[in-house]
């Protein structure tokens, strides 16, 4: 079964209509930074809109400030670790 569903609760509660609204200046700081991003290398959008995923979730979930790169190790770690989780699941699919 899919690993993430274990934090199905946790989500439902962290992401409550009575708390999502504390999650737009967040958004709004993250949208900023991900306009400027584009206008500097359009040429690149999936990598940018990486980092503008990544580090949101991150602000939100762990309070942490923006990630300007995708150098940023918080956002290397994360990248890692999901292609980590999903090459772990898709093995376990193939053998079933």
């Amino acid at each position: 079964m899919f690993r993430w569903r274990r934090f199905h609760r946790v989500s439902v509660e962290g992401f409550s209509k009575s708390v999502i609204q504390d999650f737009h200046p967040i958004q709004g700081r993250e949208a900023i930074i991900l306009a400027l991003e584009l206008m500097k290398s359009p040429s690149d959008p999936e990598r940018n809109l990486l980092r503008h995923a990544t580090s949101t979730m991150l602000s939100i979930c762990y309070h942490l400030p923006p990630a300007v790169s995708l150098d940023d190790p918080a956002i290397i770690g994360v990248t890692k670790h999901v292609a980590r989780m999903l090459l772990e699941d898709r093995r376990e699919a193939g053998q079933h």
